[in-house]
């Protein structure tokens, strides 16, 4: 008792020393003793507060906007699917009648890829050997060229050792504008148009994506109807995380850095591979096979039709599950039953505008007709 005293006289935190002086009445006492008790108990509301919150939500995003030079940037990747369906699918040649790259002598090429709104054409994607896993079946559609990455990933960009203007892929350009894009003359046969199975709304679906991503047409694109010019402005915007949070939880922080999520079928992770692998996964516990564009092993069936409304229905349901843990997951908590599909630490994001006019070819080729004509034989 005799310490507690000493220390009580001699402390200079206010208030304590009145609990132990025999001058004053007990009562004041007491006071002073419930008043320093309720400022200690709130001190400790206060700070538990402050630690759930923080433990909740350790990082506070926060968007600085930076200028990045366009070529630090890729070019998107294109891809371009007829609405038009026909009994044997058009080639590349027919639907894409000219196409130019910008001011260099890249080439300007399509690739045949297979999406879930059928055969489509992509200019500007990774080879598929640098896009997916020796896990994929063999008779999985793939992007073959005989173009690299090997200067380029989507967290580190291109390699600064790496001369601005040299030949890389995928490929970018070095200034804004129509003539630093891409021009092409789509084509569409009249023989070839299906009103009564498509609909009265033809022409071709536009998906712009990163070059490390599978095109996911029918969730993210833009029409460009029959008999149009379109001019389409890309903005890019790309959002990198600070690598003072490279220590935190995925969960804490709310993306994946490239090496902390690694994928079965795809090499790249990017929030929208992740999410078409786990539907693909989904759908094989749900209808026993996987949808024809879905990603998937050597031992997995393609669904027939008899297996279309299971593999829409399993999309659907896939969808509420998520919606359902979205709404009651605890802040930081790890997704158990979903796909747990964060996004990517360092993502882009193209956003369009599109303007567009009539285009009149028919009068385009009689004037050029009229010139051949005026031409010396």
């Amino acid at each position: 008792m005799g310490l507690f005293e000493e220390y009580c006289g001699s402390s200079t935190v206010h208030g304590v020393r009145y609990f132990t002086e025999k001058r004053r009445h007990w009562i004041e006492r007491v006071w002073w003793i419930l008043a320093f008790a309720l400022a200690l108990l709130y001190c400790g509301y206060s700070i538990r507060k402050v630690y759930i919150k923080w433990d909740e939500s350790p990082v506070i995003v926060a968007f600085a906007e930076k200028s990045t030079p366009v070529w630090k940037i890729p070019f998107p990747a294109v891809t371009i699917c007829p609405e038009t369906k026909a009994e044997v699918a058009p080639s590349s040649g027919d639907t894409i009648h000219g196409c130019e790259f910008g001011k260099t002598e890249n080439e300007c090429f399509f690739e045949e890829v297979v999406t879930e709104d059928g055969l489509c054409f992509t200019f500007n994607a990774l080879n598929g050997s640098e896009l997916f896993t020796k896990d994929l079946s063999h008779d999985y559609t793939r992007i073959n060229h005989n173009m690299s990455a090997s200067f380029w990933n989507l967290e580190d960009g291109y390699d600064s050792s790496i001369e601005a203007y040299s030949r890389t892929y995928p490929f970018r350009v070095f200034g804004s504008g129509t003539q630093e894009g891409i021009y092409v003359h789509l084509n569409q046969f009249e023989k070839n148009l299906e009103i009564r199975c498509r609909g009265a709304v033809q022409g071709f679906k536009i998906a712009l994506h990163t070059p490390g991503e599978v095109p996911q047409v029918s969730k993210h694109y833009f029409r460009v109807p029959l008999l149009q010019e379109v001019l389409v402005s890309v903005k890019p915007n790309m959002i990198t995380t600070s690598e003072g949070l490279r220590d935190y939880e995925p969960n804490r922080r709310q993306c994946f850095f490239s090496l902390e999520r690694k994928l079965r079928f795809l090499k790249v992770y990017t929030q929208r591979n992740c999410e078409l692998e786990c539907l693909a996964n989904f759908t094989l516990h749900a209808c026993g096979c996987v949808k024809f564009s879905m990603p998937r092993d050597k031992d997995t069936p393609i669904c027939g039709i008899a297996k279309i409304d299971c593999y829409n229905e399993a999309e659907n349901n896939l969808t509420k599950q998520q919606f359902v843990e979205e709404s009651t997951l605890e802040p930081g908590a790890e997704r158990v039953t979903s796909c747990n599909c964060l996004p990517a630490c360092t993502s882009i994001i193209y956003d369009a505008e599109i303007s567009q006019a009539p285009y009149d070819w028919e009068s385009l080729n009689i004037a050029d007709n009229w010139l051949l004509a005026l031409l010396p034989k």
